[in-house]
């Protein structure tokens, strides 16, 4: 009960925040990569480009940190790519292939397949998802094996007879692996696996734009170019301030792994420069502040561990960013409280808090409890004087979810949140 009683004291006393990102350049690549993938542990880049027939592409890896190629696949005509859930290999669909390669990079497995698609995989690995217009194929990543295939339509006749294709997208698993969510022609709902038919089940209507992403939770989808839907209430989420294309083109979306944070395109009004990335807190459906941000985007991919990204720019380069997070208090400058900076934001093993003291206290105690209001552990208990404390929260044994920094100064309570992310 006491832990029921004090999440309600901490709901109340948690102040006003603001959410900023800055995102400092790392390294710059020339040349076309519309495929990408951060390995599982967000160390190494991989970048492919020249995807299209018949030019052979190449598969490139590199250090994220430094930019330095590790190695290469060159003279493969490759249609995606992605890094299994379930071991970590990377799979690569060829036009006549299903290529594995291992974690040392080597090809361990090569197995026949001639349809193609967009890759993507069952929670468990087992199954490759692989998605077209018209066809999708559940294979098994063992051996390359058709198990399933759903038709849906790919085109409707205009008024003048002529073929106009749909946008259907992309499609995937949800979080036990027993439906498939997609777009059907206009329509966006499910197909169930666990019947031999597969039948589909209608959610809503969205019109003839393709689905471009999900967030890993399935809560959300981002249809071209930058429609944001709630699953759950099957609405169009509305964003103040994010003004929605009037043109389908782009292309562009990723998600922190937490799915707290969504990124998509706007429309920039500098010359030249079209379309940049928009961070988006979708909990509290607002735009996060960011530095300027420049160069036409048309592709972009957040790292697991949600401190790089990597954004195709038009067609000439590739540019990495590396993602600084940061939450801010809003404080009145008169309010003696200590204002408080928390980072990375989501974090992963360890966080940095700064907290600058208004005043010297003679009883200061700096807490963690998670979102039930169970206490954690404490990092701090004593006097302080006026000015900057810094304190270092270790992590690693911490469950993915949200929590709170709770401060308790001279008898005043606030409580700050924060998201971990594994």
């Amino acid at each position: 009960m006491k832990y029921v009683m004090y999440a309600i004291v901490l709901a109340l006393s948690v102040p006003l925040y603001s959410q900023e990102i800055r995102l400092d350049s790392l390294w710059i690549k020339m040349g076309g990569y519309p495929v990408m993938a951060f390995s599982p542990d967000s160390k190494v880049l991989v970048l492919g480009s020249e995807i299209l027939e018949p030019v052979k592409g190449a598969i490139r890896f590199f250090e994220v940190e430094t930019g330095k190629q590790l190695d290469s696949i060159t003279k493969i005509s490759f249609i995606d790519f992605g890094f299994s859930p379930s071991d970590g290999n990377l799979y690569i669909v060829t036009t006549t292939s299903i290529d594995v390669y291992d974690k040392q990079r080597m090809l361990v497995r090569r197995m026949p397949y001639t349809k193609g698609g967009l890759l993507s995989f069952s929670p468990d690995g087992s199954l490759l998802l692989m998605t077209g217009e018209g066809k999708i194929r559940l294979v098994k990543s063992e051996n390359a094996e058709v198990v399933r295939e759903i038709t849906r339509p790919s085109s409707y006749k205009g008024s003048n007879n002529q073929d106009i294709p749909f946008n259907n997208g992309r499609v995937n698993f949800n979080s036990d692996g027993t439906l498939l969510y997609g777009k059907n022609a206009e329509e966006f709902g499910s197909w169930d696996l666990t019947k031999a038919n597969t039948p589909f089940v209608r959610k809503m209507t969205i019109g003839n734009r393709a689905v471009i992403g999900f967030t890993p939770d399935n809560r959300y989808m981002v249809q071209q170019s930058n429609y944001i839907w709630d699953l759950n209430t099957k609405t169009q989420v509305q964003i103040e301030g994010k003004k929605d294309f009037d043109r389908n083109y782009a292309i562009g979306f990723t998600s922190t792994t937490s799915s707290q944070i969504i990124v998509t395109l706007k429309e920039d009004p500098e010359p030249l420069t079209l379309h940049v990335p928009l961070f988006i807190d979708i909990s509290k459906k607002r735009i996060i502040t960011t530095n300027p941000i420049r160069y036409y985007t048309t592709q972009m991919l957040l790292s697991n561990d949600s401190n790089y990204l990597v954004r195709q720019l038009g067609s000439g380069s590739v540019l990495l960013n590396k993602v600084q997070w940061s939450t801010t208090t809003i404080q009145d400058e008169i309010n003696t409280n200590p204002s408080v900076s928390i980072s990375p934001i989501p974090g992963k093993e360890s966080l940095q808090l700064y907290i600058h003291l208004r005043q010297a206290s003679p009883s200061f105690d700096v807490k963690i409890h998670d979102i039930s209001g169970k206490y954690i552990e404490t990092l701090y208990s004593g006097s302080v004087e006026l000015g900057e404390q810094r304190y270092t929260l270790d992590t690693k044994s911490y469950s993915s979810g949200k929590y709170y920094v709770v401060l308790s100064n001279n008898g005043s309570i606030q409580s700050y949140p924060f998201l971990i992310t594994k």
